[in-house]
């Protein structure tokens, strides 16, 4: 578990070792999506990312992220590529789509 400067991160691998470059990748989305949090209350906000490698002479990487903020269970789902790194730019990229969605859900309407 690391914590952020307000968000709780929690990363989980399965069946495999993550090189620095990958720990670094989870870092840098784990920020951004700190960053658009600006909408709730941070501090309460929970990141959980689970990497997994299905089989060792399995080429492909499993990402997917959680996130937990006030009511709202935010998941990416399960996204499969043959490179680590990858397969977390996607999961990433999902998960901000969902959030962005609630976000605006919960803005006031300006008519």
């Amino acid at each position: 578990m690391v914590k952020g400067e307000t968000l709780v991160r929690i990363y989980h691998f399965v069946g495999m070792e993550p090189s620095p470059r990958v720990r670094a990748a989870l870092e840098r989305k784990a920020r951004s999506i700190e960053r658009r949090l600006k909408t709730f209350r941070p501090e309460s906000a929970r990141f959980e990312a689970f990497l997994t490698r299905p089989e060792a002479r399995d080429s492909r990487y499993e990402a997917s992220f959680v996130l937990r903020v006030k009511r709202h269970t935010l998941k990416s789902g399960a996204q499969v590529r043959r490179d680590p790194l990858a397969a977390i730019q996607v999961a990433s990229g999902a998960l901000v789509r969902q959030l962005e969605r609630v976000k605006h859900k919960l803005r006031p309407a300006t008519h």
